[in-house]
């Protein structure tokens, strides 16, 4: 599945996230994207969308907010989403 924006969110996609979209073995749906390694699930998809969604812009506020302070493995992370998301 692509997502080409983020609705009702102060950062813009500089591309599309491609995300996977799978159900685990007790039946939630887990949504992932494997560039950024963020994932949400849930037994209702919408839900699982929508969690994934604000799971990865405060993952992304959080790396953007301690930028500083940031070890090498994090600031590579923070790399990661900067390629995906920029401030509006």
């Amino acid at each position: 599945m692509a997502i080409y924006q983020l609705p009702n969110a102060p950062y813009k996609l500089k591309k599309p996230l491609l995300l996977e979209i799978e159900r685990d073995e007790s039946g939630a749906f887990v949504v992932s994207d494997p560039g950024t390694g963020v994932f949400h699930y849930d037994p209702d998809f919408g839900a699982a969308l929508t969690g994934f969604l604000r799971v990865l812009i405060n993952e992304f506020e959080f790396l953007r907010n301690n930028q500083p302070n940031l070890s090498v493995p994090l600031r590579e992370e923070f790399e990661r989403f900067q390629q995906y998301l920029e401030p509006v």
